[in-house]
């Protein structure tokens, strides 16, 4: 059995809040996990190695993402929440007069949503071609964190998904009558074209 110093040291490696034991006879007494600072964590970029080229490509494929068009010509991915990629009609203009006001067209982005669990899905998106991730709505982007595993860039306060940033903004449908969201989503946008630009 586990003592309370050991599980913790494991709670925080893991970066889980919260831990339900359903029988603790079945946990075996381990090593202790050694407690690491978040700034000493160096997350390398990742590689495509030619002898390897199946596995680099799988780790570039983000759990719980699925493809709503062909894939990102400009380097974009934008994403929404399953329950929330039916868009009004105004929104979806919205989008589009958004993107087109960072000289990202839309034809050219790619497009995704994500659900609330990584289900084994027939087609998901492979982030080989995308530089950077426009997230509309913080439940989307509470399930990147959860789901497909995007982790926040030590030292700042800004989120990462194999190395691409990711900007969370407002959803459009939040946008249409709030002149102060529409301000915080054109500085969101902004941040979103600083990444482009540094890389």
């Amino acid at each position: 059995m586990l003592d309370d110093a050991k599980r913790k040291a494991y709670l925080k490696a893991m970066d889980i809040t919260e831990w339900q034991l359903r029988d603790p006879q079945i946990v075996e007494d381990i090593e202790t996990v050694p407690v690491l600072n978040e700034l000493e964590i160096k997350r390398p970029k990742p590689e495509v190695n030619i002898d390897q080229p199946v596995k680099a490509l799988e780790s570039l494929i983000a759990n719980g993402l699925i493809p709503l068009n062909q894939g990102s010509k400009n380097g974009l991915l934008v994403v929404l929440s399953e329950e929330r990629k039916s868009l009004r009609p105004e929104s979806r203009e919205l989008i589009s007069k958004m993107l087109k006001g960072i000289h990202f067209l839309p034809s050219e982005t790619g497009f995704a949503v994500i659900g609330d669990k990584a289900e084994t899905a027939s087609e998901t998106v492979n982030l080989e071609s995308i530089k950077a991730i426009l997230v509309f709505g913080n439940e989307a982007g509470r399930r990147l964190v959860r789901v497909a595993g995007a982790r926040i860039v030590p030292g700042s306060e800004v989120f990462s998904l194999h190395n691409r940033s990711i900007v969370v903004t407002w959803h459009p449908d939040e946008l249409i009558n709030s002149n102060q969201n529409k301000k915080q989503a054109w500085a969101d946008l902004k941040q979103l074209v600083q990444f482009f630009n540094n890389d």
